[in-house]
């Protein structure tokens, strides 16, 4: 995986960035060209057609006048349906209806402040990081669950609203493996600017092994710098405790409120792509999510420090 680019609408890696890139240049072009013209009129003006001499100027006859009028009337009307064609055209390109059948569907639903992830046809669940093949046509479902959010990844595609009650659709074919990230670009409350995500474009291969390593139950891994006991004490640390409501760990809770946390340790961020996930930050956010996060809808847990600790080692074995 290629280091993380910038967040450029220049730099296109899909072909519906790339559309709208071609979009922005074509209206640039344009309103280059107006700007030349009307320079050009300015300068003529100034330096060719202005009177020296003191006194009013001569009256433009009406013929005149009216071929003036005329001329700026009807020019104006050819540039906007210049431009209002090339955009309509653009948004019937990129608007255009993706049958279920022929793109890989993801359903995103954002809420105060993080991204909730599903693949109905692969059964997988995550939160915040999106992973995605290139060569394929994807075809985002977006939802929101409380207020209007906006999803955004300015290298892949451009932006779309969230609405509760609406699912707004977004598709492209991501060419590039490599990690691109997206937030939400629609002012939704406190924590607006670090409701962030990550999208990993991989090669089929390493998108179908992604894919095996998240369907299922987790795999608990065991780390040389973490007792087994201490993982154990943190799985019945977790399941005793109040985050089971919240959140999912197949089997061992259902919740839906918060992030499903089936395969956390395989991810490299949380709390909504702004923390980077380690043991060190997950200690933190369970003592005060809202110290990392303004805003943030988890409480503090008002657990003991053994059980941090146990709750740490578990979360960071499940893989």
């Amino acid at each position: 995986m290629s280091a993380t680019p910038p967040m450029s609408m220049i730099s296109t890696d899909s072909d519906f960035a790339e559309a709208i890139t071609h979009l922005f240049f074509a209206i640039t072009a344009v309103d280059v060209g107006i700007l030349v013209l009307v320079v050009v009129l300015v300068a003529l003006a100034v330096f060719k057609y202005s009177r020296r001499d003191e006194g009013l100027g001569t009256e433009v006859p009406h013929e005149r006048q009216f071929k003036l009028e005329v001329a700026w009337t009807v020019g104006p009307a050819l540039i906007l349906a210049v431009v209002g064609t090339i955009s309509v055209r653009m948004t019937f390109k990129t608007q255009a209806p993706v049958p279920p059948g022929d793109s890989l569907e993801v359903d995103v639903t954002g809420q105060q402040w993080w991204w909730d992830v599903r693949y109905p046809s692969l059964g997988v669940t995550t939160a915040n990081e999106i992973h995605v093949p290139t060569g394929q046509r994807i075809r985002f479902r977006l939802r929101s669950r409380d207020v209007v959010h906006s999803f955004w990844v300015p290298r892949l595609g451009g932006k779309r609203d969230l609405i509760p009650g609406q699912t707004n659709d977004l598709a492209f074919v991501a060419n590039t493996p490599g990690a691109y990230p997206g937030e939400c670009s629609e002012f939704c409350g406190t924590s607006h600017a670090n409701m962030r995500f990550m999208v990993f474009v991989q090669t089929p291969e390493d998108f179908e092994r992604w894919v095996a390593d998240q369907s299922g139950p987790p795999r608990v891994a065991a780390r040389p710098d973490v007792p087994a006991g201490l993982v154990l004490a943190g799985a019945q640390a977790y399941a005793a405790s109040s985050c089971t409501p919240c959140h999912t760990i197949g089997p061992v809770s259902r919740g839906t409120f918060g992030p499903n946390l089936t395969h956390f340790a395989s991810r490299t961020t949380f709390a909504g792509g702004t923390v980077e996930n380690t043991p060190e930050n997950v200690e933190a956010w369970i003592r005060n999510p809202a110290a990392l996060k303004p805003g943030a809808k988890m409480p503090a847990l008002g657990v003991s420090e053994p059980q941090v600790k146990q709750l740490v080692a578990y979360l960071e074995s499940l893989e």
